[in-house]
């Protein structure tokens, strides 16, 4: 991929990864990514609040951790000024959810992975973490295409793919949450 190749393909990024990636704080080149694959079917754990049901899936299920980070920060300076800061209450769900987690507290804003919308190429590689309806977790399945964005296998554990989806990725349409084995 060449540098007018890529700096294309940034531009098509959520602003929050665009900003990190043009101020230097992280480096898309560092990951393999892939562009030409077509359409890929991909496993997607989703959270909810406890006992609440998984469907209908949300574009806010899609964000990546950054970007729900990015969120919560800017809630907390409109809270600071005595403003309310304002987003869908699917986002609000998903910034709460992240909020409360370790994964929050550990968030490193120059890690290219927490930019990324994690995938599983397996639906039993998320079974054990994420299919507890009980407890607010569900398993969605469905098809990433390459006009949603790019993929990589990079800095994970087998199965996980780092999904660096374009601002106009609509992945809530092509996703269904799975209740039983697929």
């Amino acid at each position: 991929m060449t540098e007018i190749e890529l700096n294309a393909l940034v531009e098509k990024f959520p602003c929050v990864l665009k900003k990190a990636q043009n101020a230097g704080l992280v480096d898309v080149r560092k990951y393999e990514l892939i562009s030409k694959f077509g359409e890929a079917t991909l496993y997607r754990g989703i959270k909810r609040q406890k006992g609440m049901a998984a469907s209908p899936l949300f574009n806010s299920d899609f964000a990546s951790q950054a970007e729900l980070a990015h969120h919560i920060e800017q809630e907390k300076k409109a809270i600071a000024r005595s403003m309310k800061y304002n987003v869908p209450d699917d986002l609000k769900i998903q910034m709460d959810l992240f909020n409360n987690t370790q994964m929050y507290n550990n968030f490193d804003p120059k890690k290219l992975g927490e930019y990324s919308c994690s995938f599983s190429d397996s639906y039993e590689k998320l079974e054990s973490l994420f299919a507890k309806p009980n407890k607010g977790r569900f398993i969605a399945k469905g098809i990433v295409k390459e006009t949603d964005g790019l993929l990589s296998r990079t800095d994970g554990t087998p199965g996980h793919i780092h999904g660096f989806l374009f601002e106009s990725a609509n992945l809530k349409d092509s996703f269904e949450v799975l209740y039983d084995n697929p």
